[in-house]
């Protein structure tokens, strides 16, 4: 496999390292290990439900999780399929994070937490680019709508990408990966 992009970087080791730990995160008070193999299936399943959703080379998703497995498999599914990723701090004030989306071009969020959710629903009506919300914690499988912005766990990505017939492809040449805004610059 060419190494173009980091997504292929990553999906280049799954085949190498298979069985092999790749990530480890505590669930219910205990570690679980996540292998290369389950963690490259779980972004190519991610790019395909996110492709499923409408998402497309060049669209922004921001990130506005604590660190979980998630965060890495969305932002590579991202990535994966030339988007631009758009990591939020989640002590950013509401207006902070409006002014970053809007600036940015979010189309697509990607949220985990109740305090998170919440700003981001709160400032929803500010954002009438922002097509779809994310639910990195448990969430409902079927696309709902909170507020008016459709709606969709990632274990609901995940089964919309399985759905999906054939392979999405990756972009070849990705261009632009990451837009980050330091402290200060909003």
């Amino acid at each position: 496999m060419k190494e173009t992009s980091l997504a292929t970087m990553i999906l280049e080791r799954t085949a190498r390292y298979g069985a092999k730990r790749a990530l480890r995160h505590k669930a219910s008070k205990q570690w679980e290990d996540i292998s290369w193999q389950n963690f490259g299936e779980r972004i190519v399943l991610a790019a395909k439900g996110l492709a499923a959703l409408g998402f497309r080379a060049g669209d922004r998703l921001a990130i506005l999780s604590d660190n979980r497995p998630e965060w890495p498999i969305i932002d590579l599914a991202c990535l994966y399929l030339g988007g631009v990723d758009v990591p939020l701090y989640l002590t950013s004030t509401p207006k902070d994070t409006t002014y970053i989306l809007k600036d940015a071009g979010v189309s697509f969020i990607a949220v985990a937490g109740r305090e998170q959710l919440a700003k981001v629903l709160k400032i929803a009506s500010d954002l009438p680019a922002l097509t779809h919300l994310i639910l990195l914690d448990e969430g409902p499988k079927d696309e709902t709508h909170l507020g008016q912005i459709p709606a969709l766990s990632i274990e609901g990505v995940y089964a919309r990408g399985g759905q999906q017939g054939g392979s999405t492809q990756q972009v070849a040449d990705p261009g632009l990966a990451t837009i980050i805004y330091t402290s200060g610059t909003t």
